[in-house]
């Protein structure tokens, strides 16, 4: 004789309704990290080139076209502007207006 009768026992187990919820939730939460990750994030309104320009311009003039005379927080705001041509332009931007 068996120790576990066969006959009308239902198997204990996740029902259909649980496993389809989990799956959804799972997609959900796939979609929002590729959202996250791959949307470019909003453009934030920062200086135009302009106004990055005409700043340049108003330093050039200050400071005679000597890029050693810039704090140093203005010398890595101006690298950062300019890809690391703070002086040769500040440099060019002086002479160009004095000339």
């Amino acid at each position: 004789m068996p120790a576990r009768p066969t006959k009308g026992v239902e198997k204990a187990g996740v029902s259909f309704p649980v496993i389809v919820g989990a799956i959804a939730l799972l997609l959900l939460f796939i979609g929002w990290l590729a959202y996250r990750n791959f949307v470019p994030p909003p453009h934030a309104s920062g200086p135009t080139p302009e106004s990055k320009n005409d700043w340049i311009s108003q330093l050039a003039k200050q400071t005679r076209g000597d890029f050693s005379k810039l704090d140093p927080a203005t010398q890595k705001k101006m690298n950062v502007y300019t890809g690391g041509k703070g002086a040769e332009l500040l440099k060019s931007k002086y002479e160009a207006a004095t000339h």
